[in-house]
């Protein structure tokens, strides 16, 4: 049997692509080295790909995908497993003194009807994306490893190691660091171009303290969500140490917490002591850090890396596509690897759909996929270097990443406007959107005056290192030149280092935010921050009513399953997302991707 697509590798970024093609008509395998559930990093959610799972669930009529990019949704149809994320937050410390509430930050995330974020416990969604690939007439083959593979344009043929061939028009190559095609057609620069220089220790753990019982008092740091319920770094010169729990609400099922050091290699080189020793001897340095793990334990063999970064000189080429996490990685820090995971799905699915329409399979229709990840993987690779480069002084990197505050700030309310509007009207413009240079980008890296702030900020860290200029000097320049942005509202005081948490994401913040952009901002970006107040807070008297009536129905099951055991709950109606923002989650639109249904609904099929 001839596929239209072979996707290498059964993660997030495979299954999800899979499910996508699946549904609109194109013949699919799946080809996993290993077998589901495993164990997978990749945790932490942002607001920008919450909400990109919700569009990529409309624009491809998948409702289910919608439901990653809720923590509500999450808990109640994929895992309950999962923890909660409402904020990034950020610890920065010093070695021999307990953390002081003033050397902290905090960004958080959306509110309900969109929000909160999530901490995805990977092994179960990894698992319920493939059954949701496989419900959509994928096909997935598990313990299929790639020992061999053949590729041209329109045309693959693999090999795998029990001996069996597959034949596709095309490969996507989802498998991450070890890529098979990147592997045979030599594409790994060599060295990576990536300024980012960081090395891994992790593992799950149970019994990590919340750092509310440990660390700094609300009142002493100001913060306005628990240090439990964000994704939780703890910063240093010389790395930053991730606490991304799963147990931290009230129908926690999971004693696990994700426990994360990395380390830059310029400080820490690749170590050959035993990890877990390692990492304590690290930790001991930090007295906060230390009360917070002291009594925490693995519940799986410790991973220790080397150097973490990669890229490769091209993501696409003759009859194969790498996605994002093949073709290169930076850092764990800012949840970048999801992000443009899902961004590039987005772009990618739609170019193949209409490759297989047109049954032209030609390199130069996947060339935008290509310029998203390797423009993503630079921009993130900038913030994330500067970030370590930053972390030698709280003053230094509280300027800093107020730059990266801003970008998801940006991105976060471009691309909730579009969710909304689509909420309100259906328009498939609105998810059509995400297409055009406007949006084609990940963490704001498509907006000029972003782009141009971060250089020059990137320029003044990097004069600190050099010697040139000190952290005070270059943390004053950052701030003046946020503070003189005419796109953001004075009142946040994102240009000011005392304004540690910047954004906020409540109905309350919203609707002043919204206002001021009607008011003062100029038409491009009153375009970007367009979301009209009575449906978005009508969205989320529905939501919380959703909400409700679901805990009365299974009070009410309760009660029934005392007095009687027979019930028709067997025949239950699959359930589907609802819209909370005004409007059905997947509204059918008579253009895009639906002039093309009955097209895509009948593979070519090849001897």
């Amino acid at each position: 049997m001839r596929y239209d697509v072979a996707i290498l590798g059964a993660g997030i970024g495979g299954t999800l692509l899979a499910t996508v093609l699946a549904r609109h008509g194109l013949r699919v395998v799946v080809l996993e080295a290993g077998v589901h559930p495993r164990f997978a990093i990749g945790e932490s959610l942002i607001p920008e790909t919450s909400l990109r799972f919700k569009l990529l669930a409309a624009r491809y009529d998948v409702p289910e995908i919608s439901w990653l990019g809720t923590f509500y949704d999450l808990r109640d149809h994929v895992s309950p497993a999962c923890g909660v994320k409402r904020s990034f937050a950020f610890a920065w410390h010093e070695p021999g003194v307990p953390h002081r509430g003033a050397h902290s930050t905090q960004l958080p995330t959306l509110t309900p009807p969109v929000g909160p974020d999530a901490h995805l416990f990977r092994q179960d969604t990894d698992a319920w994306l493939m059954a949701l690939a496989l419900q959509h007439g994928a096909e997935v083959r598990q313990a299929s490893r790639i020992t061999d593979l053949d590729l041209a344009v329109g045309s693959a043929r693999l090999l795998t190691a029990d001996g069996s061939r597959v034949e596709a028009r095309i490969v996507i190559d989802g498998t991450g660091h070890r890529s098979p095609v990147a592997a045979k057609l030599g594409l790994r620069e060599s060295p990576t171009r990536l300024q980012t220089n960081s090395r891994s220790l992790f593992t799950h753990m149970i019994k990590v303290l919340p750092y509310d019982q440990v660390g700094p008092s609300r009142a002493d740091s100001g913060l306005p969500v628990p240090w439990s319920q964000s994704t939780l770094h703890h910063c240093f010169d010389g790395g930053w140490l991730w606490i991304i729990p799963f147990d931290n609400h009230a129908d926690a099922t999971n004693p696990l917490c994700s426990v994360g050091l990395i380390l830059d290699r310029r400080q820490h080189p690749d170590s050959h002591a035993d990890p877990e020793a390692e990492f304590r001897s690290l930790v001991a340095r930090f007295p906060s850090i230390a009360a917070q793990l002291a009594r925490a334990r693995a519940v799986r063999p410790w991973v220790s890396t080397g150097r973490l970064q990669y890229s490769s000189s091209r993501a696409i080429g003759p009859g194969f596509v790498l996605l994002p996490h093949a073709a290169g990685f930076v850092d764990p820090l800012y949840s970048s690897g999801l992000s443009i995971t899902v961004a590039a799905i987005d772009l990618l699915a739609q170019r193949l759909i209409d490759a297989h329409r047109r049954r032209d399979w030609a390199v130069e229709s996947f060339a935008e996929v290509d310029t998203l990840i390797q423009g993503s993987l630079d921009h993130y690779d900038r913030i994330v270097s500067r970030s370590f480069d930053a972390f030698r002084s709280f003053e230094l990197f509280n300027a800093w990443n107020r730059v990266w505050a801003l970008g998801n700030y940006l991105a976060t309310y471009s691309t909730l406007s579009l969710h909304m509007q689509h909420q309100a009207t259906g328009d498939r413009g609105c998810l059509d959107a995400l297409h055009t240079p406007e949006h084609q980008g990940v963490l704001s890296s498509q907006v000029p005056e972003f782009t141009k702030l971060c250089d020059a900020g990137a320029e003044d860290v990097a004069a600190v290192v050099e010697g040139t200029l000190s952290p005070t000097v270059a943390a004053e320049r950052i701030l003046e030149r946020i503070d003189q942005l005419p796109f953001i509202p004075r009142y946040m005081r994102f240009g000011h280092p005392e304004g540690r948490v910047p954004a906020r994401f409540t109905l309350p913040a919203g609707a002043r935010h919204i206002l001021w952009h009607r008011l003062f901002a100029a038409p491009r970006w009153r375009r970007r921050h367009h979301l009209g107040l009575f449906r978005y807070a009508s969205g989320a008297l529905r939501f919380n009513a959703r909400l409700l009536r679901a805990a009365l129905r299974r009070a009410a099951h309760v009660t029934r399953d005392t007095l009687w055991a027979y019930n028709r709950d067997w025949r239950r109606a699959p359930q589907t997302p609802r819209g909370d923002g005004g409007g059905p989650a997947c509204a059918p639109s008579p253009g895009g991707l639906d002039r093309h249904r009955d097209v895509a609904a009948q593979p070519e099929r090849s001897s």
